[in-house]
């Protein structure tokens, strides 16, 4: 999810995303709530979700000591229970380790929208959620740099 802000630089950074992401078309997102909300609505086992803008650092590590037993979190088939990912999260620097991001990136001014679930049925997850539509908006070729 891309958020373009009002900079003195706003065309170069436009034909910056549209070239480094390869793409000739955009939508912007004018509700996140909204919209986040009709995807979690889709998502089978949705626990609860985060939003915000990107920590762009030059050093994107987090160095902290904690106590966390990742045995706990073995299922019986040898993976891991994904829940294991935020409850590390929350120990090591919830909202920051989803959201930090290398500084060489900060031009992207990305904002980020997170959904966790109770379990990922498989490798990807196609999601279908044409409600979802009313909170965004086409974003015109003149405006993306196309």
């Amino acid at each position: 999810i891309m958020h373009i802000s009002a900079s003195s630089d706003l065309d170069l950074v436009r034909v910056q995303l549209r070239e480094g992401f390869q793409r000739e078309s955009a939508f912007e997102i004018t509700n996140t709530l909204g919209f986040s909300s009709e995807v979690s609505r889709q998502l089978a086992g949705f626990r609860h979700g985060i939003e915000g803008s990107c920590i762009y650092r030059s050093d994107a590590s987090i160095n902290r000591a904690i106590d966390f037993d990742f045995d706990k979190y073995k299922l019986p088939d040898g993976n891991f229970d994904m829940k294991m990912i935020f409850d590390a999260g929350n120990q090591l620097g919830g909202a920051e380790l989803l959201l930090l991001k290398r500084k060489h990136y900060e031009r992207q001014q990305e904002y980020r929208l997170l959904w966790e679930l109770d379990a990922i049925p498989a490798d990807y997850i196609d999601v279908i959620a044409p409600l979802a539509r009313q909170y965004c908006r086409k974003v015109d070729p003149n405006e993306w740099g196309a």
